[in-house]
């Protein structure tokens, strides 16, 4: 659809375009799909036609700012919400970051200090958040890698933990563990699901904060086959499509998995 074979930073239309090492990807809601251009530290926009231009950033560093003015550094996660903002897990700025969809970048959470803390707005502290999604009422979820913790923002910016203890390994139940928590995605109900990266399992989580294995028993390598039977390398990032079923980068085995939950038991 887009870029050539080398990475790069050039815009223009569909091959004539440069990205180097995109991360992450979420359609707007006028069909132009948004591109975490990790490496070029900038938000890249699609257009139906193939056209590629610069949302925001392209230089590394921590800027607010309209468009271009922007900074961020290597952002790795990218949700938009149903009123046409884009967040961005701002990986390395360790925040999380809002584009309006005129281009002006502001901070939801998140104060740049690397650690762990709840709270509103720029008084939490993230440790390496990779993903990010959105639910319907505008609340944000986070994968906060190396916090092996799934946060929380409101739409009023409060922060708040909704899983994991924040102690490496793996358990389900309310004082889950994670392992490297990568990939998220929202369904209608409110459901989370988030790839669980190095314990190679695709994780669920309720609203109340309960967490379930959903695929995956933790062997390492590939399998197909019904829930906690299958295989995962590295379960990473995720999408949900319309009829509920969830599909699964597993990067380390080179496939895209679908896991069937809307459409078949």
């Amino acid at each position: 659809m887009a870029g050539g074979r080398e990475a790069g930073y050039l815009e223009g239309i569909a091959s004539a375009a440069a990205f180097n090492q995109p991360n992450d990807l979420a359609f707007d809601a006028s069909g132009n799909l948004l591109v975490a251009d990790q490496k070029n530290h900038a938000i890249r926009s699609i257009s139906p036609d193939g056209t590629v231009r610069t949302l925001a950033g392209g230089e590394s560093g921590y800027g607010e700012g309209q468009g271009k003015a922007a900074k961020f550094d290597t952002p790795q996660g990218i949700a938009v919400d149903t009123a046409g903002n884009a967040y961005v897990a701002d990986t390395w700025n360790q925040r999380i970051r809002k584009i309006r969809p005129d281009g002006l970048v502001s901070t939801l959470a998140g104060n740049g200090a690397s650690g762990y803390q709840d709270g509103a707005g720029v008084a939490a502290k993230f440790n390496h958040p990779q993903g990010v999604a959105v639910d319907g009422a505008g609340n944000v979820y986070v994968a906060d890698s190396w916090n092996q913790r799934i946060r929380k923002i409101s739409p009023g910016g409060l922060v708040s933990t909704l899983a994991g203890t924040g102690e490496s390994g793996f358990l389900d139940g309310r004082e889950a563990r994670f392992n490297g928590p990568v990939g998220l995605a929202v369904s209608k109900e409110g459901i989370v699901y988030v790839g669980d990266t190095w314990n190679h399992r695709v994780r669920k989580i309720t609203p109340d904060g309960r967490v379930s294995t959903l695929a995956g028993n933790g062997s390492y390598g590939f399998k197909d086959g019904k829930a906690e039977a299958a295989w995962f390398k590295s379960a990473d990032k995720l999408a949900i499509d319309a009829r509920g079923d969830l599909y699964v980068s597993d990067p380390l085995n080179q496939r895209i998995r679908k896991v069937s939950i809307g459409s078949t038991p």
